[in-house]
Protein backbone atom coordinates (compact mmCIF):
# COMPACT_ATOMS: atom_id res chain seq x y z
CA UNK A 1 0.00 0.00 0.00
CA UNK A 2 1.17 3.24 -1.27
CA UNK A 3 1.04 6.39 1.15
CA UNK A 4 0.53 9.99 0.48
CA UNK A 5 3.99 10.34 0.17
CA UNK A 6 4.86 8.09 -2.18
CA UNK A 7 1.82 9.28 -4.80
CA UNK A 8 3.82 12.78 -4.72
CA UNK A 9 7.06 11.10 -5.59
CA UNK A 10 5.00 9.41 -8.70
CA UNK A 11 3.72 12.61 -9.88
CA UNK A 12 6.88 14.16 -10.02
CA UNK A 13 8.75 11.82 -11.91
CA UNK A 14 8.40 11.76 -15.83
CA UNK A 15 6.40 9.25 -17.84
CA UNK A 16 8.88 8.23 -19.69
CA UNK A 17 12.73 7.96 -19.65
CA UNK A 18 12.93 7.73 -23.29
CA UNK A 19 12.75 10.09 -26.28
CA UNK A 20 9.16 10.53 -25.87
CA UNK A 21 9.18 12.59 -22.38
CA UNK A 22 7.99 15.54 -21.57
CA UNK A 23 11.39 17.87 -21.33
CA UNK A 24 11.93 16.05 -24.65
CA UNK A 25 8.68 17.13 -26.38
CA UNK A 26 8.82 20.22 -24.98
CA UNK A 27 12.05 20.79 -26.34
CA UNK A 28 10.91 19.41 -30.07
CA UNK A 29 8.02 21.52 -29.74
CA UNK A 30 10.08 24.32 -28.85
CA UNK A 31 12.55 24.26 -32.18
CA UNK A 32 9.86 23.67 -34.39
CA UNK A 33 8.11 27.27 -33.07
CA UNK A 34 11.72 28.54 -33.93
CA UNK A 35 12.16 27.21 -37.23
CA UNK A 36 8.70 28.59 -37.91
CA UNK A 37 9.57 31.68 -36.96
CA UNK A 38 12.18 31.91 -38.92
CA UNK A 39 10.83 30.34 -42.06
CA UNK A 40 8.44 33.00 -41.64
CA UNK A 41 11.01 35.86 -41.30
CA UNK A 42 12.61 34.71 -44.44
CA UNK A 43 9.69 34.09 -46.57
CA UNK A 44 8.49 37.59 -45.49
CA UNK A 45 12.10 39.11 -46.95
CA UNK A 46 11.48 37.69 -50.16
CA UNK A 47 8.10 38.43 -50.49
CA UNK A 48 8.80 41.82 -50.26
CA UNK A 49 12.05 41.74 -52.45
CA UNK A 50 9.99 39.71 -54.42
CA UNK A 51 7.63 42.56 -54.87
CA UNK A 52 9.76 45.65 -55.02
CA UNK A 53 12.10 45.01 -57.28
CA UNK A 54 12.15 46.34 -60.46
CA UNK A 55 12.90 43.22 -62.61
CA UNK A 56 9.54 41.17 -63.92
CA UNK A 57 9.26 37.86 -62.24
CA UNK A 58 7.35 35.47 -63.23
CA UNK A 59 6.68 32.17 -61.55
CA UNK A 60 5.63 29.16 -64.03
CA UNK A 61 4.84 25.51 -63.44
CA UNK A 62 7.35 23.43 -65.92
CA UNK A 63 5.04 20.92 -66.32
CA UNK A 64 2.05 23.08 -67.99
CA UNK A 65 3.36 26.36 -68.47
CA UNK A 66 1.13 28.06 -66.07
CA UNK A 67 1.90 31.36 -64.81
CA UNK A 68 1.52 30.44 -60.74
CA UNK A 69 2.20 33.83 -59.78
CA UNK A 70 4.35 37.19 -60.27
CA UNK A 71 5.70 40.55 -59.08
CA UNK A 72 4.33 43.58 -60.05
CA UNK A 73 7.54 44.61 -62.53
CA UNK A 74 5.88 41.77 -64.69
CA UNK A 75 2.26 42.80 -64.46
CA UNK A 76 3.56 46.17 -65.85
CA UNK A 77 5.62 44.97 -68.30
CA UNK A 78 3.60 42.16 -70.04
CA UNK A 79 0.09 44.84 -69.42
CA UNK A 80 -1.75 42.76 -67.20
CA UNK A 81 -3.30 42.68 -63.94
CA UNK A 82 -2.06 39.70 -61.60
CA UNK A 83 -5.12 37.85 -62.03
CA UNK A 84 -5.14 38.19 -65.90
CA UNK A 85 -1.25 37.70 -65.86
CA UNK A 86 -2.32 34.12 -63.77
CA UNK A 87 -5.19 32.90 -65.56
CA UNK A 88 -2.41 32.49 -68.85
CA UNK A 89 0.49 30.09 -69.63
CA UNK A 90 4.03 31.10 -70.43
CA UNK A 91 3.82 30.23 -74.49
CA UNK A 92 0.56 32.96 -74.07
CA UNK A 93 3.50 35.54 -73.53
CA UNK A 94 6.45 33.67 -75.47
CA UNK A 95 7.13 35.04 -79.18
CA UNK A 96 8.05 31.38 -79.99
CA UNK A 97 5.11 28.72 -80.26
CA UNK A 98 5.30 26.19 -77.31
CA UNK A 99 6.86 23.38 -78.70
CA UNK A 100 10.23 25.92 -79.28
CA UNK A 101 9.75 28.36 -76.17
CA UNK A 102 12.01 26.60 -73.79
CA UNK A 103 14.62 24.62 -77.22
CA UNK A 104 17.85 26.14 -77.70
CA UNK A 105 17.68 28.55 -80.92
CA UNK A 106 20.40 26.60 -83.66
CA UNK A 107 21.52 30.23 -83.96
CA UNK A 108 23.19 30.42 -80.59
CA UNK A 109 24.42 26.71 -80.67
CA UNK A 110 28.26 26.08 -81.60
CA UNK A 111 28.97 22.86 -83.33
Amino acid sequence: MKHNSDRDDDIEQPLSNGPNSCREIDQHDSLQVENASRLFAVDSIFRRLFQQINTPIIVIAPQTGNILVANKAACDFYGYSLSELTNRKIYDLAVLPPEEAFCESPKNSKG
